[in-house]
């Protein structure tokens, strides 16, 4: 088989078309774009659009276009040749318009033509408006008066509809200038040169003509004028420029021999200051102004001695006179002196200090600084710091631990060789930590635990002590319930310790305060003809248990029948006590204080004089009225019989209308029980 290589020719490359799109920012984009290839199987064709999208067609939507927008697709076309196109479009966004307003000067009508522009874009519309406010035309270009400070402005829409305004003011007149140009006046003999112009320009060229002395001197835009030309006195130049459109101007000045003395030039050695850079030098720096150019350099620069330094400063460490030269721009040289003495060498001295902090709270310490000398905002900072001790002791630390008696001495070494040291002696007594004290306070038995509490008091102590009882409880406080001896150890935060003992006695527990108990009662709200009893404690009692006569064991008892109770209760470590006998009655007999006995409006109600009762649990009932003379007009041994008025309610007439006394005996489960009162009798 033989195989020949031939160039493949027959395969027609899809193109992708993709076309950018200009989009206002006032207007949302809503459109498509369409990446489709033509005459290409859409089966072998796969898109990847820099969206995300793997469509051939997208729609892209933007509220608001603010910024230009890239978009990307990559095509891959699976065939019988293989290869991926790649194409872009670019969505942008028109700016804002920037106007401006061209004038172009008319010479032959004296008027302004007045041009609108957007540097941005196009032009929709446009109207002018004059200083008045009011518009008067819609061209692009209009034509205006030479009126000097009147102002016309353009308000107009670009391609998308958005508005600007630019406005412009019309110049004032031309006048003529004449600038003075000094930089010739040395080497001696100079000059000075004189230089016209006009100012605002309408339209130039311009033409010169300058006069002197009655006569035309020259009609170039500048003259050159020596001292000689004026003859020992001052001189008038004038000059009168015209520019192309024919405008007129004329100015003068007037040059006098002063105007051409030279300003002197100086130099001046000033002391900078001390440095800390090394060797701590005297910096030294020359002022250089130049009278005639204000340069703060000589022309051929600085030139010092006796060390011949061309810098502007120099750094000097022994004492002498230096000088430094240098020549001005007419060539004038100058000379400063400046004399440096000793003292003018000598450095701030750096200071130390130590504090004796003592013991915190096991350790003993000190510490040091040292503080570095400062002069004209300049500080000369400390290069070495060194404790030194006994036996040899030696440190760079600032703070130490100190175990050993003795004199410490901390000595500072600045950038420039000064020293400076402080000491500080700690003597063996300040190194011993204060030996602790322990005391125990015994408290009184407890009516609730029925145990004595020991309070350990700790003082003189580092913190934080802790306390150990006979060797196995901790805390500060040891709670009691049996006779004996007590020792507690206190333990402080350097190790050191203190103990205390104390013997608790028997007869410590056995003085208890005795408990009381009395006995509370009032009516039950809930229950009819019934009674609350509350058992009450005295106070500080711990009462540990209840017994009613009833046999309830609560500490509040409901009773709906009269008699006597009692409560005992347990308190105060087993101590048992009973309260007295308390007579209770659930009887309630009420009586009214006047009845109307011949009344019948109220249906029968109080006109007959008796007691009423809604628990009528009782025997033996009384009842004896009588008037005020103690003559018995009513009695009765049942309840239902009540006084009428009349004489023991036999009938017959009513007695006289006066205050009659009662007395009521009954007996109920509290025994015999009395009520007295009286009662006035109203006859109707």
């Amino acid at each position: 088989v033989e195989f020949t290589e031939t160039a493949f020719s027959g395969y027609d490359q899809p193109m992708a078309s993709l076309e950018d799109v200009m989009v206002c920012p006032n207007v949302p984009l809503d459109t498509f774009f369409d990446a489709s290839l033509s005459d290409v199987d859409t089966m072998l064709v796969s898109y990847l659009w820099s969206t995300g999208d793997t469509t051939a067609m997208i729609r892209v939507f933007r509220p608001e276009p603010v910024e230009d927008e890239q978009l990307t697709v990559i095509i891959t076309v699976l065939d019988q040749v293989c290869y991926t196109i790649c194409d872009t479009t670019n969505i942008m966004v028109f700016p804002e318009p920037q106007g401006a307003i061209e004038p172009n000067y008319l010479c032959d009508t004296r008027e302004w033509q007045l041009t609108v522009q957007n540097t941005t874009g196009e032009i929709s519309s446009v109207e002018w408006i004059d200083q008045t406010g009011t518009p008067f035309s819609t061209d692009l270009t209009i034509v205006v008066p030479d009126t000097p400070g009147v102002t016309y402005a353009a308000r107009f829409l670009d391609g998308c509809g958005i508005e600007a305004i630019v406005s412009w003011t019309a110049p004032p007149l031309p006048v003529a200038t004449i600038g003075v140009d000094n930089s010739n006046l040395c080497p001696v003999p100079g000059f000075l040169r004189l230089i016209a112009g006009m100012e605002p320009l309408r339209r130039g060229p311009l033409t010169f003509s300058w006069t002197a002395n009655g006569g035309v001197i020259s009609d170039q835009e500048s003259i050159q004028i020596t001292e000689a030309d004026l003859n020992g006195g001052p001189v008038q130049y004038e000059v009168t420029v015209t520019d192309d459109c024919g405008n007129v101007a004329t100015t003068s000045i007037i040059l006098s021999p002063e105007d051409f003395e030279l300003t002197l030039s100086t130099l001046v050695i000033n002391d900078v200051g001390l440095t800390n850079d090394d060797g701590c030098p005297l910096v030294l720096g020359a002022a250089f102004v130049d009278g005639i150019t204000g340069s703060t350099i000589p022309v051929n620069g600085f030139e010092w001695g006796p060390g011949g330094e061309t810098t502007a400063t120099i750094s000097v460490t022994e004492p002498g006179t230096y000088t430094v030269t240098g020549t001005d721009s007419c060539d004038r040289e100058l000379s400063a002196d400046f004399v440096v003495t000793a003292a003018d060498l000598v450095t701030p001295s750096p200071s130390a200090q130590v504090s004796d902090l003592g013991l915190d709270p096991c350790d003993y310490f000190i510490e040091a600084t040292g503080i570095p000398g400062e002069q004209n905002g300049v500080t000369f900072p400390i290069v070495t710091a060194m404790w030194t001790g006994p036996n040899g002791f030696t440190s760079t630390d600032m703070r130490l631990l100190i175990t050993v008696a003795g004199t410490y001495t901390y000595e500072v070494t600045d950038a420039c060789g000064n020293t400076a040291s402080a000491f500080v002696n700690i003597p063996a007594e300040a190194l011993a930590v204060p030996q602790p004290i322990v005391a125990l306070e015994q408290g009184e038995i407890s009516n609730a635990t029925c145990a004595i509490d020991l309070t350990a008091v700790g003082s003189n102590f580092t913190p934080e002590p802790s306390y150990t009882w006979n060797g196995n409880f901790a805390g500060q406080v040891l709670s009691v319930s049996e006779a004996g001896t007590y020792t507690v150890m206190l333990v402080d935060g350097c190790g050191q310790t203190a103990t205390a003992s104390v013997e608790v006695l028997q007869a410590d527990f056995e003085n208890l305060d005795p408990p009381t108990v009395t006995i509370q009662s009032e009516d039950d709200p809930d229950v009819d003809c019934g009674m609350i009893l509350t058992a009450i404690a005295g106070d500080g009692d711990v009462v540990q248990s209840y017994e009613w006569s009833t046999g309830e064991t609560t500490p509040t008892i409901n009773v709906e029948m009269g008699g006597e109770f009692s409560v005992t209760v347990i308190a105060n470590c087993d101590q048992e006590v009973t309260s007295e006998v308390v007579n209770v009655s659930v009887t309630d007999l009420e009586f009214p204080n006047i009845f109307f006995p011949e009344s019948d409006n109220d249906a029968g109600i109080n006109n007959t004089f008796g007691p009423e009762s809604s628990c009528p649990d009782f025997a033996n009932y009384s009842l004896e009225v009588y008037n005020r003379w103690g003559k018995l007009v009513f009695e009765s041994n049942n309840i239902d019989n009540r006084w009428s008025g009349t004489l023991n309610s036999r009938g017959g007439s009513f007695l006289a209308e006066d205050v009659y006394l009662w007395q009521c005996t009954y007996t109920d489960g509290a025994g015999d029980q009395s009520q007295k009162g009286s009662v006035t009798m109203v006859r109707r």
